[in-house]
Order: C-alpha cells, then structure tokens, then sequence
C-alpha cells in the first residue's frame, strides 16, 4: 500500500453558511468545496456566534484504519495522529450543532411572533377566512 496524503483538515470550518451557496448557485457551491477541500476558509475554526439557521455543520472525516497487519505497522502513527484529529473535529461538529440548533430556535421564535401578527391583520382587515384556506375544519369550530 502507497502511502497517499490526505487533503489537510486541520483549520477547517465544520459549520458552512449555506445563504452565499444561494447568491452564486452551482458555480458557488462548486467553489465552496474546493476551498472546503484545501481548508481556505477564513479565521479558520468555527465560530459559534457567527451561525445562523442557514448554516450546515459538516462531520469530521473519519480516520482510516489498515486492515492488513503490515500496513498497520507500517500506519500506525498516522492513523493514531488522525483518530486525535477527527475527536478534535468532532468537538467543534458538536458546537456548531449546538449553535445551529439555538440560532434555528431563536429565529422560530422570530417568525411565530410575525405569524401571530399576520393573523391579528388578517383579522383586523376581515381576511381571515380567506387567508384561512389550509387551516383544519376543526379549528375554525374551536374559534
């Protein structure tokens, strides 16, 4: 077995704002993996405050383990030194997660208050019925 260099991943983002992917279409998404793939991105880690609902938190590679007894011996410092790497990763996947999870609740809170403010209108302005096409039979009797 050759040994065969990795593209690095130490550096890289775990969270990708997925909003620039909708300014710049396939062509964009095209050059968010590639730098993705060389780990270009800038400032490097994560950053919890700075994630918003659009953004898509990648999972670490996986460390590769040799299934033969010689190529293990022969790997076994660089899989060790990538099985810290994907644990280090992984703790940052985790934040995102977190940060994405709370950014999405926050921003659910958002649109709530603008969808009890839509109904207050609706109603305020006697289009209620009409806007009410999708509402369940069942709640209208609850009125």
């Amino acid at each position: 077995m050759t040994k065969t260099a990795r593209p690095a991943r130490a550096g890289q983002s775990d969270c990708l704002d997925t909003s620039k992917l909708q300014l710049y279409g396939a062509q964009g998404l095209s050059l968010v993996l590639i730098a993705m793939v060389i780990g270009s991105f800038p400032n490097g880690e994560a950053n919890a405050q700075a994630v918003s609902p659009a953004t898509l938190c990648l999972p670490p590679e996986e460390p590769f383990v040799p299934a033969t007894d010689e190529d293990f011996r022969a790997y076994a410092d660089m899989v060790s030194g990538d099985f810290e790497r994907y644990f280090t990763e992984l703790t940052t996947y985790f934040s995102c997660m977190d940060s994405t999870r709370q950014a999405v609740f926050d921003r659910a809170r958002v649109v709530s208050q603008d969808h009890q403010t839509f109904w207050q209108r609706a109603k305020a302005l006697g289009v209620a019925e009409k806007a009410a096409l999708m509402v369940d039979p069942a709640a209208k009797d609850a009125e």
